[in-house]
């Protein structure tokens, strides 16, 4: 399952190529007049905002307006007071030039001693403590909105999956994909969909989507009249902006609250849970949580985010009459998210290399190996690789390095080593790799005539997902009189087990042994003159 987190923004001003005269915007601080980095400016008309963006570190901002006529600028930002100039006539000629003075007092949130609840409407927040969270609130997803439009700063983004037992204990975390990205750092539903579908969906196939709120959907009018607001006091200086669901909507929603600093009126996190979710669903508590962070470009960004999703396993059980069901259980979670930095300059330059490629599995006809580690050689990064064996990984590294894919099938041989990839900042090198053909496997396991004979290789995996050695492997199968025979073989040191002469076209018992104990059991069949890959999974893992 992947969690789809969704977001998309549309402004005709900035995306459209505009004939009309540019609006140049300085904007400064009262008294020091102190360049203001990181402010909303607006460009409004009577019909609202045309054009919008972030100022620069010198305090300019460059809008275009999409026709003459009168319009008006506002500047605001996080933590204090705005301002709006008087109104203007754009015509035919020279650039409009505007030195806007911004007021530097600043703007204190109020303190929540107990909890507040707004009363319910379709119209928005109410009541002042919620107004002045939620003014805040909107500034700093406003200037998400527009980092995400302008797609300006290289990004570095680390998506992770980590399997957590019940109690939250973590059991184990990778990496799966290390990339460099600009604006849009993940895919998400339009927030009018999620009104009308809501926030987790199953499939054809009984896989479930889950989606997450984002900066698009949280400013939606969709988002807004669909759930009641309030204030909650929070530690270590924050206070919080509560949502919950309107009465009676019953489709799959979330509620949670947006904590913002005090003092400062940032927005730093956003907390939640899914509710309405049937049976086991609605049991696990499942939900998920977002981190914001304002750049030292002026830009704001989702630098962490996770959605918890249920691990379901099932369980036979015996019911009346003998009859035997299998039921889902809950045994943990799957989180699913990311983490972002920037990865080079304000102007575009990149500070990091990346390496993509390939691990395809000659065992299994070249299909494409998952689960291998892929690293670079004096970095602490690494992923994992796809289901299709795909990988990408982005590190502070440059010149010659050696990129090392890690996975039991692809030690079996002693190949050597492969040269050093040249590895270049703010590009892309190619690499991939290959599992040993089956024909060198069998050869080394089996000898070199065994390329005339029928029989079955593979790896015995353990609960943790690596080999194990040291059991033994039994191969039973029916003889034409009505008989069995048998053939053994020893797990060597890297789990690897070779049964080298098998009947052709039979259906083969394969059992591993623990000494006279048996582990696990699973059938194949190996055709005329030919070798198959088995791998042998011990309970407590699905392959």
């Amino acid at each position: 399952m992947r969690a789809f987190l969704l977001a998309v923004l549309t402004l005709s001003a900035l995306c459209a190529e505009l004939p009309a005269q540019q609006v140049q915007v300085r904007l400064r601080e009262e008294g020091a007049l102190t360049p203001i980095n990181g402010a909303i400016v607006r460009l409004l008309s009577d019909s609202g905002t045309v054009a919008q963006g972030l100022s620069n570190a010198a305090g300019r901002i460059v809008l275009r307006a999409p026709r003459n006529g009168s319009y008006r600028l506002k500047a605001d930002r996080i933590g204090y007071m705005g301002v709006l100039s008087a109104p203007f006539e754009l015509t035919a000629g020279e650039p409009f030039q505007s030195d806007l003075i911004m007021p530097t007092t600043r703007l204190e949130l109020p303190t929540i001693e107990v909890e507040t609840r707004t009363r319910c409407n379709t119209s928005g927040p109410e009541g002042r403590e919620a107004l002045a969270i939620w003014e805040e609130i909107q500034k700093a997803l406003t200037a998400n909105l527009i980092t995400t439009a302008t797609a300006a700063v290289p990004l570095h983004v680390r998506e992770f999956q980590r399997w957590l037992q019940r109690n939250g204990t973590l059991i184990r975390e990778y990496n799966v994909s290390s990339t460099i990205m600009r604006g849009q750092v993940y895919a998400a539903l339009p927030p009018a969909t999620l009104a009308e579908v809501g926030f987790v969906v199953m499939d054809a196939q009984d896989s479930m989507t889950y989606a997450v709120p984002d900066a698009a959907l949280l400013t939606s009018d969709a988002f807004v009249s669909t759930h009641c607001f309030g204030v909650a006091p929070g530690d270590e200086g924050l206070v919080g902006l509560t949502f919950e669901l309107v009465p009676g909507r019953r489709l799959p929603e979330v509620s949670g609250t947006m904590w913002v600093d005090r003092s400062s009126g940032e927005l730093r996190m956003l907390e939640y849970e899914y509710l309405n979710l049937p049976g086991l669903l609605g049991r696990a508590d499942l939900g998920g949580r977002m981190e914001f962070q304002h750049l030292p470009t002026g830009e704001w960004i989702v630098s962490y985010w996770h959605v918890r999703t249920p691990n379901i396993t099932s369980s036979e059980v015996r019911a009346l009459g003998g009859v035997r069901r299998e039921l889902p259980r809950h045994i943990g979670y799957v989180e699913l998210g990311g983490r972002v930095t920037m990865a080079g300059d304000a102007d575009g330059t990149v500070h990091l290399a990346v390496v993509r490629g390939q691990i395809v599995d000659s065992t299994l006809g070249g299909v494409g190996l998952a689960g291998a580690v892929v690293r670079v050689e004096g970095s602490t990064e690494a992923v994992l690789t796809g289901a299709d064996g795909r990988f990408e990984l982005a590190v502070p590294l440059f010149g010659e390095r050696m990129v090392v894919a890690t996975h039991p099938k692809l030690g079996l041989l002693n190949d050597p080593a492969r040269p050093p990839s040249v590895l270049s900042l703010g590009e892309t090198t190619e690499i991939d790799f290959a599992v040993p053909a089956l024909e060198r496997l069998v050869a080394s396991a089996c000898g070199r005539g065994a390329t005339n004979r029928s029989g079955i290789i593979g790896l015995i995996v353990g609960p943790d997902g690596g080999v194990v050695d040291g059991l033994e492997v039994r191969a039973s199968w029916r003889t034409p009189g009505g008989g069995s025979k048998e053939a053994r073989a020893r797990v060597g040191r890297q789990g690897l087990y070779a049964l080298c002469d098998l009947p052709a076209d039979e259906l083969v018992t394969l059992r591993v042994f623990n000494r006279q104990q048996p582990l696990v059991e699973q059938t194949a069949e190996v055709g005329f003159r030919s070798f198959a890959w088995v791998d042998l999974w011990l309970p407590g893992r699905e392959p």
